[in-house]
Protein backbone atom coordinates (compact mmCIF):
# COMPACT_ATOMS: atom_id res chain seq x y z
CA UNK A 1 0.00 0.00 0.00
CA UNK A 2 1.05 3.48 -0.56
CA UNK A 3 1.01 5.80 2.61
CA UNK A 4 -0.71 9.02 2.76
CA UNK A 5 0.69 12.56 3.39
CA UNK A 6 2.50 12.97 6.72
CA UNK A 7 2.75 16.57 8.22
CA UNK A 8 5.55 17.13 11.17
CA UNK A 9 5.72 19.73 13.40
CA UNK A 10 9.53 20.72 14.24
CA UNK A 11 8.02 22.94 16.60
CA UNK A 12 7.86 20.21 19.23
CA UNK A 13 11.34 18.62 17.99
CA UNK A 14 13.64 21.09 18.46
CA UNK A 15 13.72 24.30 21.18
CA UNK A 16 13.51 27.72 18.86
CA UNK A 17 13.11 25.83 15.10
CA UNK A 18 10.76 27.41 12.91
CA UNK A 19 7.27 25.35 12.42
CA UNK A 20 6.05 24.54 9.85
CA UNK A 21 3.21 22.25 7.91
CA UNK A 22 3.27 19.47 5.94
CA UNK A 23 1.83 19.90 2.24
CA UNK A 24 -0.57 17.96 0.99
CA UNK A 25 0.64 15.00 -1.17
CA UNK A 26 -0.68 13.62 -4.75
CA UNK A 27 -1.18 10.39 -5.73
CA UNK A 28 0.15 7.86 -7.92
CA UNK A 29 -1.77 10.14 -10.86
CA UNK A 30 -0.63 13.45 -9.93
CA UNK A 31 -4.29 14.71 -8.66
CA UNK A 32 -3.82 17.27 -5.92
CA UNK A 33 -4.97 16.62 -2.39
CA UNK A 34 -7.79 17.46 -1.15
CA UNK A 35 -7.76 19.67 1.84
CA UNK A 36 -9.96 18.77 5.25
CA UNK A 37 -10.88 20.27 8.16
CA UNK A 38 -8.03 21.87 10.71
CA UNK A 39 -6.80 20.24 13.80
CA UNK A 40 -7.11 21.30 16.68
CA UNK A 41 -3.46 22.40 17.13
CA UNK A 42 -4.06 24.69 13.72
CA UNK A 43 -2.53 21.87 11.35
CA UNK A 44 -3.83 21.00 8.34
CA UNK A 45 -6.05 17.74 8.59
CA UNK A 46 -6.27 14.76 5.49
CA UNK A 47 -8.09 16.04 2.26
CA UNK A 48 -9.62 13.04 0.42
CA UNK A 49 -7.87 11.65 -2.55
CA UNK A 50 -9.32 10.16 -5.74
CA UNK A 51 -8.59 6.31 -5.61
CA UNK A 52 -7.25 4.56 -9.19
CA UNK A 53 -10.89 4.22 -10.85
CA UNK A 54 -11.39 8.43 -10.70
CA UNK A 55 -13.52 8.43 -7.62
CA UNK A 56 -12.46 10.42 -4.54
CA UNK A 57 -12.46 8.42 -0.81
CA UNK A 58 -12.00 10.23 1.76
CA UNK A 59 -8.67 9.31 3.74
CA UNK A 60 -8.47 8.64 7.84
CA UNK A 61 -6.14 9.98 10.01
CA UNK A 62 -3.39 7.90 11.28
CA UNK A 63 -1.21 8.87 14.11
CA UNK A 64 2.21 9.64 13.49
CA UNK A 65 4.97 7.87 15.31
CA UNK A 66 6.42 10.33 17.62
CA UNK A 67 9.98 11.08 17.85
CA UNK A 68 12.15 10.42 20.79
CA UNK A 69 13.89 13.39 20.54
CA UNK A 70 10.47 15.41 20.38
CA UNK A 71 11.16 17.62 24.22
CA UNK A 72 7.49 17.86 26.02
CA UNK A 73 6.17 20.65 26.11
CA UNK A 74 2.78 20.89 28.43
CA UNK A 75 1.93 24.64 27.76
CA UNK A 76 1.22 23.89 23.56
CA UNK A 77 -0.84 20.42 23.00
CA UNK A 78 0.40 17.95 20.59
CA UNK A 79 -0.53 18.41 17.19
CA UNK A 80 -2.59 15.09 15.02
CA UNK A 81 -0.29 13.30 12.22
CA UNK A 82 -1.14 13.55 9.00
CA UNK A 83 -3.92 10.96 7.81
CA UNK A 84 -3.37 8.31 5.35
CA UNK A 85 -6.08 6.92 2.99
CA UNK A 86 -6.84 3.45 3.17
CA UNK A 87 -6.95 0.93 0.24
CA UNK A 88 -9.63 0.55 -1.96
CA UNK A 89 -10.25 -3.04 -3.70
CA UNK A 90 -6.41 -3.90 -3.23
CA UNK A 91 -4.85 -1.24 -5.13
CA UNK A 92 -1.84 0.90 -3.25
CA UNK A 93 -2.25 4.13 -3.02
CA UNK A 94 0.97 6.39 -3.92
CA UNK A 95 3.13 7.89 -1.52
CA UNK A 96 2.54 11.62 -0.63
CA UNK A 97 5.60 14.05 -0.46
CA UNK A 98 6.57 15.97 2.67
CA UNK A 99 8.45 19.16 2.98
CA UNK A 100 11.34 18.76 5.51
CA UNK A 101 14.16 20.77 6.85
CA UNK A 102 17.11 18.90 6.42
CA UNK A 103 19.51 20.98 7.85
CA UNK A 104 17.51 21.19 11.39
CA UNK A 105 16.80 17.55 11.31
CA UNK A 106 20.88 16.85 10.97
CA UNK A 107 21.13 19.57 13.80
CA UNK A 108 18.36 17.63 16.16
CA UNK A 109 20.36 14.29 15.80
CA UNK A 110 23.55 15.58 16.23
CA UNK A 111 22.31 17.44 19.62
CA UNK A 112 20.91 14.23 20.64
CA UNK A 113 23.78 12.83 20.15
CA UNK A 114 26.26 14.74 22.62
CA UNK A 115 23.32 14.88 25.38
CA UNK A 116 22.80 11.38 25.07
CA UNK A 117 19.70 10.48 23.65
CA UNK A 118 17.82 13.32 26.46
CA UNK A 119 16.66 15.96 25.42
CA UNK A 120 18.57 19.42 25.76
CA UNK A 121 18.63 21.19 28.78
CA UNK A 122 16.85 24.38 29.28
CA UNK A 123 18.93 27.60 29.25
CA UNK A 124 20.23 29.13 32.30
CA UNK A 125 19.22 32.65 32.78
CA UNK A 126 22.27 34.87 34.06
CA UNK A 127 21.39 35.80 36.98
CA UNK A 128 21.68 39.47 38.36
CA UNK A 129 24.25 40.90 39.42
CA UNK A 130 24.83 41.26 42.96
CA UNK A 131 26.20 43.76 44.92
CA UNK A 132 29.23 43.62 46.81
CA UNK A 133 28.34 45.15 50.06
CA UNK A 134 25.52 43.11 49.82
CA UNK A 135 25.45 40.32 52.83
CA UNK A 136 22.69 37.38 53.67
CA UNK A 137 20.43 37.72 55.92
CA UNK A 138 21.38 37.20 59.50
CA UNK A 139 19.33 36.98 62.63
CA UNK A 140 21.78 38.59 64.56
CA UNK A 141 24.45 40.94 64.05
CA UNK A 142 28.31 39.16 64.00
CA UNK A 143 30.90 40.04 66.98
CA UNK A 144 32.66 41.90 64.51
CA UNK A 145 30.31 43.91 62.91
CA UNK A 146 28.16 47.03 64.14
CA UNK A 147 24.61 47.60 62.23
CA UNK A 148 24.04 50.94 61.29
CA UNK A 149 22.80 53.44 64.05
CA UNK A 150 23.47 51.27 66.64
CA UNK A 151 26.38 51.91 69.46
CA UNK A 152 28.62 48.60 70.04
CA UNK A 153 27.33 47.80 73.34
CA UNK A 154 23.65 47.34 71.60
CA UNK A 155 24.79 45.71 68.43
CA UNK A 156 26.22 43.07 70.61
CA UNK A 157 24.72 39.56 70.14
CA UNK A 158 22.67 38.34 73.09
CA UNK A 159 24.84 35.46 73.89
CA UNK A 160 28.32 37.89 73.87
CA UNK A 161 26.60 39.97 77.15
CA UNK A 162 28.00 39.71 80.39
CA UNK A 163 25.71 37.32 82.57
CA UNK A 164 24.79 39.41 85.72
CA UNK A 165 26.46 38.71 89.08
CA UNK A 166 25.15 35.94 91.63
CA UNK A 167 23.13 37.70 94.50
CA UNK A 168 24.31 36.52 98.17
CA UNK A 169 21.66 36.01 100.82
CA UNK A 170 22.20 37.76 104.08
CA UNK A 171 21.32 34.75 105.31
CA UNK A 172 21.79 30.62 105.27
CA UNK A 173 24.77 28.94 107.61
CA UNK A 174 26.51 29.22 104.06
CA UNK A 175 27.00 32.70 103.41
CA UNK A 176 30.70 32.82 104.13
CA UNK A 177 31.83 29.21 103.73
CA UNK A 178 35.34 29.87 103.12
CA UNK A 179 35.30 31.85 106.81
CA UNK A 180 35.94 29.34 109.27
CA UNK A 181 33.76 29.33 112.33
CA UNK A 182 34.85 30.29 116.04
CA UNK A 183 34.41 26.56 116.76
CA UNK A 184 36.66 25.76 114.31
CA UNK A 185 39.10 28.31 114.94
CA UNK A 186 39.13 27.21 119.16
CA UNK A 187 39.26 23.92 117.92
CA UNK A 188 42.69 24.78 115.87
CA UNK A 189 43.73 26.66 119.24
CA UNK A 190 43.25 23.95 121.13
CA UNK A 191 45.56 21.28 118.91
CA UNK A 192 48.16 24.06 118.74
CA UNK A 193 48.51 23.95 122.66
CA UNK A 194 48.24 20.40 122.76
CA UNK A 195 51.42 20.70 120.23
CA UNK A 196 53.50 22.50 122.43
CA UNK A 197 52.41 21.30 125.53
CA UNK A 198 51.21 24.53 127.18
CA UNK A 199 48.37 25.30 129.58
CA UNK A 200 44.56 25.95 128.65
CA UNK A 201 44.90 28.27 131.74
CA UNK A 202 42.35 31.28 131.08
CA UNK A 203 41.83 30.24 127.43
CA UNK A 204 38.40 31.18 125.81
CA UNK A 205 36.91 28.21 124.11
CA UNK A 206 32.81 28.94 124.26
CA UNK A 207 31.19 26.55 121.84
CA UNK A 208 33.73 24.88 121.31
CA UNK A 209 33.40 21.57 119.36
CA UNK A 210 36.47 19.33 121.58
CA UNK A 211 34.25 16.30 121.12
CA UNK A 212 36.58 13.26 121.11
CA UNK A 213 39.85 14.45 121.64
CA UNK A 214 42.16 13.54 124.41
CA UNK A 215 42.91 16.09 126.89
CA UNK A 216 43.58 14.10 129.80
CA UNK A 217 45.60 16.09 132.69
CA UNK A 218 45.25 19.13 131.23
CA UNK A 219 45.12 22.47 133.16
CA UNK A 220 41.97 24.53 132.43
CA UNK A 221 41.94 26.22 135.35
CA UNK A 222 39.99 29.12 134.89
CA UNK A 223 38.96 28.29 131.69
CA UNK A 224 35.64 29.54 129.49
CA UNK A 225 33.91 26.36 128.32
CA UNK A 226 30.27 27.59 128.01
CA UNK A 227 28.17 26.09 125.60
CA UNK A 228 31.34 23.95 124.32
CA UNK A 229 30.57 20.40 122.59
CA UNK A 230 33.18 17.45 124.60
CA UNK A 231 30.97 14.86 123.96
CA UNK A 232 32.91 11.44 124.70
CA UNK A 233 36.34 13.57 125.29
CA UNK A 234 38.69 12.29 127.80
CA UNK A 235 39.32 14.65 130.92
CA UNK A 236 40.80 12.15 132.67
CA UNK A 237 42.87 13.96 135.72
CA UNK A 238 42.43 17.57 134.01
CA UNK A 239 42.61 20.46 136.41
CA UNK A 240 39.01 21.90 136.14
CA UNK A 241 39.12 24.28 138.53
CA UNK A 242 37.02 27.49 138.60
CA UNK A 243 36.18 26.79 134.42
CA UNK A 244 33.13 27.24 133.28
CA UNK A 245 31.20 24.35 132.22
CA UNK A 246 27.43 26.04 131.63
CA UNK A 247 25.27 23.94 129.30
CA UNK A 248 28.68 22.12 128.27
CA UNK A 249 27.60 19.11 126.24
CA UNK A 250 29.62 16.03 128.50
CA UNK A 251 27.76 12.95 127.46
CA UNK A 252 29.82 10.06 127.45
CA UNK A 253 32.86 12.56 128.91
CA UNK A 254 35.63 10.57 130.91
CA UNK A 255 36.34 12.49 134.15
CA UNK A 256 37.74 10.34 136.56
CA UNK A 257 39.89 12.11 139.28
CA UNK A 258 39.47 15.23 137.73
CA UNK A 259 39.60 18.51 139.98
CA UNK A 260 36.23 20.39 139.56
CA UNK A 261 36.69 22.22 142.40
CA UNK A 262 34.43 25.84 142.14
CA UNK A 263 33.65 24.52 138.57
CA UNK A 264 30.00 25.82 137.19
CA UNK A 265 28.18 23.06 135.33
CA UNK A 266 24.55 24.78 135.43
CA UNK A 267 22.51 23.27 132.88
CA UNK A 268 25.39 21.07 131.68
CA UNK A 269 24.63 17.49 129.94
CA UNK A 270 26.44 15.14 131.80
CA UNK A 271 24.53 11.93 130.97
CA UNK A 272 26.49 8.68 131.48
CA UNK A 273 29.19 10.24 132.08
CA UNK A 274 32.44 8.94 134.51
CA UNK A 275 33.10 11.13 137.19
CA UNK A 276 34.52 8.50 139.17
CA UNK A 277 36.84 9.48 142.47
CA UNK A 278 36.40 13.08 141.15
CA UNK A 279 37.34 15.93 143.24
CA UNK A 280 34.75 18.70 143.32
CA UNK A 281 34.35 20.68 146.60
CA UNK A 282 31.88 23.78 146.03
CA UNK A 283 31.17 23.10 142.26
CA UNK A 284 27.91 24.06 140.89
CA UNK A 285 25.44 21.17 139.21
CA UNK A 286 22.15 23.18 139.47
CA UNK A 287 19.53 21.57 137.33
CA UNK A 288 22.32 19.35 135.73
CA UNK A 289 21.64 16.25 133.49
CA UNK A 290 23.36 13.33 135.28
CA UNK A 291 21.09 10.71 134.70
CA UNK A 292 23.17 7.53 134.34
CA UNK A 293 26.35 8.94 135.40
CA UNK A 294 28.89 7.17 137.56
CA UNK A 295 30.34 9.10 140.75
CA UNK A 296 31.77 6.48 142.22
CA UNK A 297 34.29 7.20 145.00
CA UNK A 298 33.80 10.68 144.07
CA UNK A 299 34.29 13.87 146.34
CA UNK A 300 31.67 16.41 146.07
CA UNK A 301 31.39 18.25 149.49
CA UNK A 302 29.02 21.22 149.80
CA UNK A 303 28.47 21.06 145.87
CA UNK A 304 24.94 21.72 144.59
CA UNK A 305 23.01 19.57 142.42
CA UNK A 306 19.72 21.25 143.24
CA UNK A 307 16.69 20.42 140.99
CA UNK A 308 19.42 18.05 138.99
CA UNK A 309 18.23 14.55 136.76
CA UNK A 310 20.67 12.17 139.08
CA UNK A 311 17.82 8.83 137.94
CA UNK A 312 20.32 5.49 137.82
CA UNK A 313 22.80 7.54 139.24
CA UNK A 314 25.67 5.30 140.84
CA UNK A 315 27.50 6.81 143.38
CA UNK A 316 28.25 4.19 146.19
CA UNK A 317 30.79 5.65 148.51
CA UNK A 318 30.33 8.97 147.30
CA UNK A 319 30.93 12.09 149.49
CA UNK A 320 28.39 14.62 148.94
CA UNK A 321 28.69 15.97 153.02
CA UNK A 322 26.89 19.51 153.36
CA UNK A 323 26.12 19.68 149.77
CA UNK A 324 22.34 20.56 148.67
CA UNK A 325 19.81 18.13 146.74
CA UNK A 326 16.67 20.01 147.27
CA UNK A 327 14.44 19.22 144.50
CA UNK A 328 16.87 16.82 142.97
CA UNK A 329 15.36 13.57 141.20
CA UNK A 330 16.97 10.25 142.83
CA UNK A 331 14.64 7.86 141.93
CA UNK A 332 16.48 4.54 141.27
CA UNK A 333 19.79 6.29 142.49
CA UNK A 334 22.61 3.85 144.49
CA UNK A 335 23.97 5.78 147.33
CA UNK A 336 25.54 3.16 149.17
CA UNK A 337 27.46 3.79 152.01
CA UNK A 338 27.15 7.66 150.67
CA UNK A 339 27.94 10.42 152.69
CA UNK A 340 25.32 12.73 153.00
CA UNK A 341 25.86 14.17 156.79
CA UNK A 342 24.20 17.66 156.96
CA UNK A 343 23.11 17.22 152.84
CA UNK A 344 19.73 18.77 152.18
CA UNK A 345 17.62 16.37 150.82
CA UNK A 346 14.15 18.43 151.17
CA UNK A 347 11.52 17.90 148.07
CA UNK A 348 14.19 15.57 146.37
CA UNK A 349 12.55 12.15 145.12
CA UNK A 350 14.51 9.57 146.76
CA UNK A 351 11.41 6.62 145.42
CA UNK A 352 13.47 3.47 145.19
CA UNK A 353 16.73 4.70 146.11
CA UNK A 354 19.24 2.81 147.52
CA UNK A 355 20.70 4.07 150.58
CA UNK A 356 21.38 1.34 152.42
CA UNK A 357 24.33 1.98 155.27
CA UNK A 358 24.68 5.61 153.97
CA UNK A 359 25.61 7.85 156.34
CA UNK A 360 22.55 10.68 156.84
CA UNK A 361 23.29 12.22 159.88
CA UNK A 362 21.80 15.96 160.31
CA UNK A 363 20.40 15.87 156.93
CA UNK A 364 16.75 17.66 156.11
CA UNK A 365 14.64 15.41 154.37
CA UNK A 366 11.84 18.28 154.85
CA UNK A 367 8.97 16.68 152.75
CA UNK A 368 11.14 14.61 150.67
CA UNK A 369 9.33 11.14 148.54
CA UNK A 370 10.83 8.09 150.62
CA UNK A 371 8.55 5.80 148.84
CA UNK A 372 10.40 2.53 149.05
CA UNK A 373 13.51 3.77 150.09
CA UNK A 374 15.52 0.83 151.15
CA UNK A 375 17.65 2.64 154.01
CA UNK A 376 18.89 -0.58 155.99
CA UNK A 377 21.73 0.19 157.95
CA UNK A 378 21.52 3.88 157.35
CA UNK A 379 23.05 6.51 160.43
CA UNK A 380 20.21 8.95 160.65
CA UNK A 381 20.90 10.64 163.59
CA UNK A 382 19.70 14.26 163.91
CA UNK A 383 17.39 14.07 160.91
CA UNK A 384 15.50 17.29 160.07
CA UNK A 385 11.86 17.00 158.71
CA UNK A 386 11.32 20.84 158.97
CA UNK A 387 11.92 23.17 156.07
CA UNK A 388 15.24 23.97 155.32
CA UNK A 389 16.39 27.53 155.41
CA UNK A 390 17.70 29.38 152.58
CA UNK A 391 21.69 29.11 154.35
CA UNK A 392 21.16 25.39 153.99
CA UNK A 393 20.78 25.38 157.79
Amino acid sequence: MSTGTTTVDLEKMFRGATPFEAKGAANATGAPAATGAPAATGAPAATPTPSASGVPRESKAAPAEPLPFAPANPASPPRESIATPETSRGTPMSTGTTDVDVAQILKGVAQLRKTGGAPPPPPVMPSPPQEMHSSPPQLAPSPMETPRGLSETEASPPELAPSPPERRTTSGPDLLPSVPTVAALARKRVEALLTSNAPFDGEDFEGANLSGMDLSNRSFVGCNLRGAKLRGTKLVGANLRGAKLDEADLRGAKLDEAELEGASLVRADLERARMGRARGAGAVLDEANLRGADLQGACLQEASFARANLRDVSADGLDATGSRFDGADLTDARLRKARLAGAVLAFATLERADLQRATLDGANLHRAVRRMTRLAGAGMKDVVESEPRPDGG
